[in-house]
């Protein structure tokens, strides 16, 4: 894809930076890239800019990061200078800014391109039928030197050189002012040397019948159909990206303040703003449901098809789908501020990328291209001498057109954006892409346990009352005094009063005691007068002086010690009536995921903070066999720190929050985090649902991703290292098959970065389940 660089460039400033503020990380477009050697001519202008210090591009996505001082005079200085190397910047103020424009861009150089490469064809298709056709048939050898035949071909051909391949010249220039060859310089180069040749013929005929315009146009005309096919290919990948922000309705539903409902298209709702969302229609920002309850598809984000239930206080995210009842809701956050817009702009950061196994790749490019003249000029100078000009010609033009970076350097990158495109799609956010190529190394995975393999919401598991007291009596006197408490354990015992549809009582004097328990008088009889009662830790109740001679505490302290549970005892009166047994729930998929990462073969470690008691009966139920209890922050980090120094490849599944220390300890940091709660800025890959599953299928997607860059890599310096070898024609004796010639180097050529683009592709379908 060629850039005219007469263009004006695209852009909105950014904000200007102070001298003296800190470093900042800038992302933008680039457009005129064509091949891996472009990529890192790209870095390398960026790098020579005064204020540059740090430059990633990524060829797949088209995407440049800088790190920069000041962003006013360095962006201009930046946009210049690959101005300069036929490159266009393109820059926005904000991410889905900066995506428009990318998507405008892409859509005018698939129309551009197109236009060329119908061109080439429909003017290099005679010429090559018709060389093909006089060199088959003995008869009408005698034509190569018709001037009837030759000069319409000639036309042809000198169009087709000058015309749609005027692209590769520009490329070539300015990759020759760049001090770095590209494929641009290589087709340049092969097709003129076919043209000169072959206009040479025709000026001064000699006895062979050495015409090969059909070389010179065919070279053109299939390296601009496979450019065609490589950027179709390639916005196929980018489209599912886009796809995900294409989601957010552009209409919406608001509520004036007279309830009547108007119309207005989303980009004009404001925070705060009332929203009505009908059944089948998607959330176009994240708000609070304030009225309603209903069931939501948020598949988009999560990767769960399951839907879930959110009620009046529950959060939604953008683009997810009501598909349950009318609701009415409350606009939170807009724009690039919604969780999905952060969830794309982290995958698209994620895209830009280097995984180290592309660093290896970038030596082998940057000396590829020099190589591959020196070997074209050097199987010229060995045929001249063995045998003629003619020949000379017909190896050196093919070991310049067969020869193909690109394909080398897209291998990499277009796996991982495919890949982290998918993940997205699956509930799986990766931020760093490097991500995946640690995570298909993993060989032990760690968990936290309250709020990643526990729900981290206790639950009341079990009841036991004295003889004189039920069962909805305690629960009433009992959620009514923990009404007055914001503690996990008193939203427990309100949720469970609620869920039994008992109403709560009203609580005079009441007593809280931190971290102890609750006190206050309740009226537990109708009409009756009020009573004292309290509720809270055995020791607290003891020490007010009560009694619990009619509970069976032994047996009930026996049984929460076995299964790790909490227990809150009631009194009313002057003595204890009731226990309760509260424990955080397994998730529902906490079994089925470990039993997967176990018939993996994957160690499975449980490191929590909480007693003895409950981590190990969380254990046992889930079949790890490896639980820590009592550990500290610090201590996971240190736990996990030790587990690298014996060689394992460790990754630390916790709530993104509280576990950083050991997200950040850990070769693989996964954050849980549930919707538009989650917390973006922490662990390497962040799960959006709290859907344990999806680690397995991150798992099978990281090493399917690997396994696919590694097939990559075989074909691009494969191809170059069988092919450039038959294009000298040191293989001809092996097989006729192999015998040179530029238009099948062309057809070669033109087809290698479509097979990497394909190969690649096919993450879009792989089964993580």
């Amino acid at each position: 894809m060629h850039l005219d660089c007469t263009m004006p460039v695209a852009m909105t400033e950014p904000t200007p930076i102070e001298p003296s503020a800190p470093a900042l990380t800038l992302t933008f477009g680039v457009r005129g890239m064509t091949c891996a050697a472009c990529q890192g001519r790209v870095e390398k202008t960026a790098l020579k800019v005064n204020g540059v210090a740090r430059a990633r591009v990524n060829l797949a996505t088209e995407r440049l990061e800088v790190d920069v001082g000041t962003a006013d005079s360095t962006v201009s200085e930046l946009a210049d200078a690959l101005q300069q190397r036929g490159y266009e910047l393109v820059r926005a103020a904000a991410p889905a800014q900066l995506a428009a424009l990318q998507d405008d861009a892409r859509d005018r150089e698939s129309r551009r391109l197109t236009r060329r490469t119908v061109l080439a064809l429909a003017a290099g298709l005679p010429v090559t039928v018709v060389s093909m056709a006089l060199m088959m048939v003995p008869a009408w050898m005698h034509l190569h030197h018709d001037p009837r035949v030759l000069w319409p071909m000639w036309v042809l051909a000198t169009f087709v050189q000058f015309g749609p391949g005027l692209d590769f010249y520009r490329g070539a220039i300015h990759s020759l002012r760049g001090g770095v060859g590209d494929m641009n310089l290589l087709v340049a180069a092969g097709s003129t040397v076919a043209w000169l040749w072959s206009t040479s013929q025709m000026l001064w005929p000699t006895d062979s019948h050495s015409i090969y315009l059909e070389a010179s146009t065919s070279v053109i005309a299939l390296v601009l159909l496979g450019r065609w096919m490589e950027h179709r290919a390639r916005n196929a990948a980018s489209d599912a990206v886009q796809k995900l922000m294409d989601l957010r309705p552009p209409i919406v539903t608001r509520l004036q303040a007279d309830g009547m409902p108007v119309e207005i298209p989303a980009a004009e709702v404001l925070v705060g703003d009332r929203l009505l969302v009908r059944v089948g229609e998607r959330f176009a920002v994240d708000a609070i449901v304030i009225e309603g309850s209903t069931e939501v598809d948020e598949s988009l984000l999560t990767g769960e098809s399951q839907p879930v239930v959110r009620k009046a206080g529950d959060l939604v995210s953008a683009g997810t789908n009501n598909i349950g009842a009318p609701v009415q809701v409350r606009a939170s956050r807009l724009g690039d501020d919604t969780t999905l817009a952060r969830i794309v702009e982290l995958v698209r950061g994620a895209q830009t990328e280097r995984p180290a196994v592309q660093n290896a790749v970038d030596r082998v490019v940057a000396i590829f291209v020099p190589t591959v003249f020196t070997i074209a000029l050097f199987t010229a100078g060995v045929w001249a001498w063995l045998a003629d000009w003619q020949q000379a010609m017909l190896h050196g033009v093919a070991v310049l057109v067969v020869a193909c970076p690109c394909a080398m350097g897209l291998a990499t990158p277009i796996s991982l954006f495919v890949a982290t495109t998918r993940g997205a799609a699956a509930g799986l956010v990766f931020r760093r892409a490097v991500a995946l190529e640690t995570l298909a190394l993993v060989d032990t995975v760690a968990f936290d346990k309250t709020g990643t393999l526990t729900e981290g919401r206790p639950r009341i598991t079990a009841i036991q009352t004295d003889a004189a007291t039920s069962v909805a009596q305690a629960v009433t006197i009992a959620a009514s005094l923990e009404a007055l408490s914001e503690h996990p354990l008193g939203r427990a015992f309100v949720a469970h009063a609620a869920a039994h549809n008992l109403a709560l009582r009203a609580v005079s004097s009441p007593e809280v005691v931190a971290g102890a328990g609750i006190a206050g008088a309740i009226t537990v009889e109708s009409g009756g007068p009020p009573v004292i009662c309290a509720i809270g830790r055995r020791d607290w109740l003891e020490q007010r002086g009560l009694s619990f001679r009619s509970m069976r505490d032994d047996d009930i302290n026996q049984a929460a010690t076995t299964d790790g549970s909490t227990v809150v005892w009631l009194a009313v009166n002057d003595h204890v009536c009731a226990a309760f047994m509260l424990a955080d729930q397994a998730r529902a998929d906490a079994a089925q995921a470990i039993r997967t990462l176990k018939g993996r073969g994957l160690r499975v470690l449980l490191l929590s903070g909480d007693a003895r008691e409950p981590v190990t009966a969380i254990a046992e139920s889930l079949g790890v066999s490896d639980p820590r209890w009592r550990q500290s922050p610090d201590d996971k980090a240190a736990a996990l720190r030790t587990l690298r120094s014996e060689g394992h490849v460790v990754a630390f599944v916790g709530d993104g929050i509280n576990d950083a220390p050991a997200l950040a300890a850990a070769s693989v940091g996964v954050a849980m985090g549930a919707g538009s709660d989650v917390s973006l800025a922490t662990g390497d890959l962040v799960l959006p649902g709290n859907h344990l599953l999806a680690i397995p299928r991150a798992l099978t997607l990281a090493r399917a991703t690997m396994h696919n860059i590694r097939w990559n890599l075989v074909w691009a310096f494969g191809y170059n290292i069988v092919l450039i070898p038959a294009a000298t024609g040191a293989l001809t004796g092996i097989h006729p098959w192999l015998a040179p010639s530029p238009t099948l180097a062309a057809l070669a050529m033109s087809f290698s970065s479509v097979f990497v683009v394909a190969n690649a592709l096919r993450l879009r379908s792989v089964p993580l389940d």
